[in-house]
């Protein structure tokens, strides 16, 4: 008598079904999701270059000088200190992660009354110039950098990033309570048994 392993069929036991309309379906899915995301994002201001200059962009990193605190350091400037100081490297070296607020071709003045003129700021300014351009014309001169300040102003409440706010607002939360209750190294060790 032969074994059932030699009865059996290998083909009746295969899933039936129209396998085609399923991996279209699927395929129709995934393309909707990406695309979906991506208009999304381009929507709210992302780009494919990566991060573009904008305004919004200069907003969020004069929101951050304003909560740096006593040991935060903050850049202001034309294009010299904005691409002459590499802030990754200057971040190993002082307590926190240096604001970067300098603009190309641009005059200081503008951001530094502003700056000044914020009680929140009581970290070390760091200013780039060029003596001949500290003088009232020049500082009026420098449009755009005063229409920065001015959209500053009037956005510095608002959320950046729309309706992501709420998720970044909580990660944000979430991961300082993280960071403060242990340091990376003692994650691993309070994970181990008998620690």
């Amino acid at each position: 008598m032969p074994s059932s392993i030699f009865n059996s069929n290998a083909n009746e036991r295969l899933p039936t079904g129209n396998w085609l309309a399923t991996w279209l379906i699927t395929f129709i899915l995934c393309l909707t999701s990406v695309l979906g995301w991506e208009w999304y994002c381009r929507h709210i201001g992302f780009t494919p270059e990566g991060v573009a200059d904008t305004a919004d962009l200069w907003v969020q990193a004069r929101k951050r000088a304003s909560t740096v605190g006593k040991d935060g350091v903050i850049l202001i400037g034309a294009s010299r200190i904005q691409l002459g100081i590499n802030t990754e490297v200057m971040s190993h070296y002082i307590k926190t992660h240096p604001v970067q607020l300098a603009l190309d071709g641009s005059q200081f003045m503008p951001v530094l009354e502003n700056i000044a003129a914020d009680d929140n700021i009581t970290g070390t300014v760091i200013v780039d110039m060029e003596l001949g351009k500290v003088n009232h014309e020049a500082r009026n001169s420098d449009k755009r950098t005063i229409e920065l300040v001015r959209y500053y102003e009037s956005h510095k409440n608002a959320a950046p990033y729309g309706a992501i706010q709420p998720l970044e607002d909580w990660l944000t939360k979430n991961s300082t309570v993280y960071l403060l209750s242990a340091s990376l190294v003692q994650i691993p060790k309070r994970c181990l048994p008998g620690n």
